[in-house]
Order: C-alpha cells, then structure tokens, then sequence
C-alpha cells in the first residue's frame, strides 16, 4: 500500500493539538505548543507528554499523527506485538545456551509425560498479567535504548528495588491488608533477586552485572524499576501457578496488577530518564 503523501505547505495541525509521535514500535503522546512555515512547508514545535521541556522538538506533519480512537489501536497493537517479541527475543538467559546432557537422553520419554500433563493443567489454569500500556512503552524503549543505541541503565540506581517495594508496601499497605501484601512484595523481592542474572538481562548488561554483583551483593540493592519491570513479563514462567487453585492465581494476578498501577502511576520518580553509553555505565558513582 503506498503511503499517503502529507502536503507540508498546509496547516494541518493547531496549538494544543493532541497527536502520537511514531517512533519505531511506539506512539509517543505529544501536544502542539506551537507552529511556523519556513520554506513554504510547515513545521510543529511538540511536547512529549510526561518528558521534561528539554525533549521539545521541531516536527513536520509526516512525523505526527492526530491522536485519534483509530490511532489508539494501533498504538496498543503495536505496543502488544513489540512487548511478545520482547518475550520471544529479548530478554533470556545471557550464559550461553542451555543444552541437556547425554545422560538425561532416557528421560525424554518420561519429560514429554510430564510435559503433556502440565499442559492439561495449563489449560484450566493460566496466569494473565497485563501491562498499563505507558509500562509496555518504557520496556519497549528500554529494549531500544540497549540493543540498539547501545546504552546501559546507570547503576547503581536510586531508588533501588528493594527501596521501592518497601516504599509500595508503606504507602498502600493498611493495617488490613498489610501482611498480604508484605507477603507479595517479600515474594517480588526474592524472584527478582533469583532471576535477574540468568533471565532478565540483556548480553549487552552482561559486564555491567559482573561488575556491580560482587561479595554477596543481592541485585534488588543494585537494579531499579526498569529491571524490575521485566520480571512482570518474565512472572508467568517462573511461578508454579500450575499447581495453584484458580482462586489463588487470580489473587495473586490481582495483587500484581496493584504492584504495576503503583509503578505507573509513579513513573516520573522511579525510572531513568537518561540511559549512559555502555562504556561509561559499568559503575556509576554515588549521588552525593
């Protein structure tokens, strides 16, 4: 299908427009604070909705699109396809393939078994955790940021997991519920303490772990929020919710979903607004 051409030489959007700002696998939310027509063609001054004013730019109309119903399912079947890609392709284990042993070989009848009857019991059971879509956004770019700008997450980070789950736990753990939650959040704590070397980096973070990992330094002291988001992705393959009750799984779906509302809505304050380039994000050294 060939693509619609935009004829620059007209006004087609005003100040306080709404439009999304296509950006490989993402829409980013932006608003038109201004325009101007240079060389016959204009071109649109446009804020990023959440970004500090310093991301301000100037766009022509080809690189925007009216924020529109329309527009929005696109974003979010975008947003959906990029983020299954991630969990296909992106994220795994970093210490080289992972083959069995000749000796297991006569097991295979036996696993297969096994494998069958997990699938049964998948089938009855199966846990769902879904992203905010701003969520799915920033694991997209962090994805981007890494694999393909070659840039790391400055570590160490502030707030750090293990601070950011306790500060979860103060601001929405009531009297009522507080043991429940504390439960989940202990749970959160030590998954992603047991999965962030072999299953949540990418073999570009590879140096910077070894580095920052050493004399029984536990990772949620090291790792923020945008590490602690692909564990949400990575959650259904790492808990035995197989052998769980339906009730449970669904609980236990809710509970995380609370977690990620949090995250969400405090997105501002928990994730970097800046990744450094690889040679210089080994070590970061301590705010002072």
């Amino acid at each position: 299908m060939a693509e619609k051409k935009i004829d620059d030489s007209k006004c087609l959007f005003e100040e306080s427009d709404r439009v999304l700002v296509p950006e490989g696998d993402l829409f980013y939310e932006a608003k038109i604070l201004g325009r101007e027509k240079e060389n016959g063609k204009f071109k649109y001054l446009v804020h990023y909705q959440g970004w500090n004013k310093k991301w301000d730019e100037w766009l022509s109309a080809g690189d925007l699109v009216r924020d529109t119903a329309e527009a929005r399912v696109e974003e979010r079947e975008k947003l959906d396809a990029a983020v299954q890609s991630m969990k296909k392709g992106g994220v795994r284990h970093v210490k080289g393939e992972s083959k069995a042993p000749k000796s297991a070989s006569h097991k295979s009848k036996k696993r297969k078994t096994e494998e069958e009857n997990d699938e049964e019991i998948s089938a009855k059971v199966q846990m769902n955790i879904v992203l905010p879509s701003s969520l799915k956004k920033q694991l997209v770019s962090d994805w981007e940021y890494i694999t393909k700008d070659n840039l790391l997450v400055p570590l160490p980070r502030t707030p750090t997991v293990k601070v950011l789950l306790q500060q979860y736990l103060e601001e929405v753990g009531g009297e009522h519920k507080k043991d429940t939650i504390q439960e989940v959040v202990q749970g959160i704590q030590a998954y992603f303490d047991k999965a962030l070397a072999n299953i949540l980096l990418y073999k570009e973070e590879r140096d910077q772990c070894d580095e920052l990992l050493q004399n029984s330094v536990v990772p949620s002291d090291v790792y923020g929020a945008e590490h602690l988001l692909r564990l949400f992705i990575k959650l259904p393959e790492l808990l035995p919710y197989k052998s769980m009750e339906e009730a449970t799984v669904r609980g236990l779906e809710k509970r995380i979903a609370e977690v990620t509302t949090w995250l969400q809505r405090n997105e501002a304050t928990l994730f970097v607004l800046e990744y450094v380039p690889a040679e210089k994000g080994k070590k970061s050294e301590p705010a002072e």
